[in-house]
């Protein structure tokens, strides 16, 4: 064997050339190994914080992802880079956003992702609720790939079904886990499922990033602050909060968000000087908004099922800024939560005066309120965060990966 350095220049110039052409092929081979994922979502408005987080979380592992996502706007182009994804929307934007109306405009959705899915050289699809989910069952039977479905909410338990109907959609939904390769859930307590139609599963809650070291000292006024940041409906108690806060005195109340009954919301109360309405803020701005609160404020009309079932991010967001929470009783997960890591108080759903007197005692009881932060922070710490989340995350799509069809 003639060693580099004893070779002729000649020998030397191709010896170079030969190591440069096996780098590419390595280079090459690692590209292929990559595996390719495609998320799937139905409601482009900002993009969900859970959606970015789980790319994020492939794209540091090896992964390309795409994201394939419904612009109900109409208003985004076509193909735009966010977090290191390539996100395609499907630009259609629908007349009314009531429910009944929107059923044609799913049907021309599903036609677009199997389309889109056809084309597409993905090894597989990620797929938030069930409204995603079907299209994606058509493609893993004709392509052959492999799909993870991201249960955030039982369809069942979403909205005000008969009886009838919602024991339909259960039972479609439940058939529809033997077709996923794994199946995440943001909580065990949430949904009731078939388990024997199950292949992969993984408890992957909506935890936040720990940034708590960013939003320090973010406070720039004295007034007592309750921060809600979310889907601004009815349903969701603003009306009880925002009738409390009026009487109030120092205490502020920030809404951020948006829904379907945020214009009626912002007609009847904000006029009041102490409600501030901010809008679809980021992720990020919204934890900064939660740092500057002194309480989190997150209620769930339990007369809805799936309300009834709740166990909210904003909750883990407060948690992560070490701030108290007031819920309501019937939202039995997160009051579970709250309960045993005595991080917040617990009001029944409606009862103004509880609310009140829940929202004089934290503020007069700074010690009180200092150690509910503490002790949510404690849970966030040990459990409760995205680290934690994200290898359970990785964990499935491990198993997916070395499982055979």
């Amino acid at each position: 064997m003639i060693s580099p350095k004893g070779a002729s220049q000649e020998t030397r110039t191709g010896l170079k050339a030969v190591a440069s052409s096996d780098a590419k092929v390595q280079t090459s081979c690692k590209q292929n190994l990559r595996k390719k994922v495609t998320l799937v979502d139905s409601d482009r408005r900002g993009l969900l914080i859970r959606l970015i987080r789980i790319a994020r979380a492939l794209v540091r592992n090896d992964c390309d992802v795409k994201i394939l996502e419904w612009d109900r706007t109409g208003a985004r182009p076509r193909v735009e880079h966010i977090e290191e994804c390539e996100v395609h929307n499907c630009r259609l934007k629908p007349l009314s956003s009531k429910a009944w109306a929107l059923v044609p405009y799913y049907f021309i959705w599903w036609f677009y992702v199997v389309l889109f899915l056809l084309r597409d050289d993905s090894d597989l699809y990620h797929t938030e609720n069930l409204y995603n989910l079907v299209p994606c069952i058509l493609i893993k039977i004709i392509k052959r790939k492999k799909i993870v479905y991201d249960l955030i909410d039982f369809v069942a338990d979403s909205f005000k079904w008969p009886e009838l109907i919602r024991r339909f959609l259960a039972g479609l939904e439940n058939f529809c886990l033997r077709f996923a390769d794994g199946v995440i859930v943001v909580d065990a307590r949430k949904q009731q499922l078939n388990m024997s139609n199950v292949k992969k599963f993984a408890v992957v809650a909506n935890c936040s990033v720990d940034l708590k070291g960013k939003f320090e000292d973010q406070k720039e006024q004295d007034e007592f602050i309750v921060y809600y940041g979310g889907w601004i409906s009815e349903t969701r108690g603003l009306r009880h909060i925002c009738k409390v806060i009026k009487d109030l005195e120092g205490v502020k109340l920030v809404i951020a968000g948006f829904g379907p009954d945020e214009a009626k919301v912002r007609v009847d109360f904000g006029s009041q000087e102490n409600i501030e309405f901010k809008g679809l803020l980021s992720d990020v701005e919204s934890l900064k908004w939660t740092s500057k609160a002194d309480v989190i404020f997150a209620f769930y009309d339990p007369k809805i099922r799936i309300n009834r079932l709740a166990s909210p991010a904003k909750l883990y967001d407060a948690m992560m800024c070490g701030k108290p929470v007031l819920v309501n009783s019937e939202a039995l997960p997160v009051a579970q939560t709250v309960k045993e890591e005595n991080c917040g108080l617990i009001i029944p759903y409606g009862d103004i005066q509880g609310i009140k007197a829940a929202i004089q005692k934290l503020k007069e009881d700074v010690n009180l309120r200092m150690n509910m932060g503490r002790n949510g922070r404690k849970a966030f710490e040990r459990e409760y965060n995205w680290t934690e989340m994200e290898a359970r995350l990785l964990k499935l799509y491990d198993e997916i990966r070395l499982a055979r069809d």
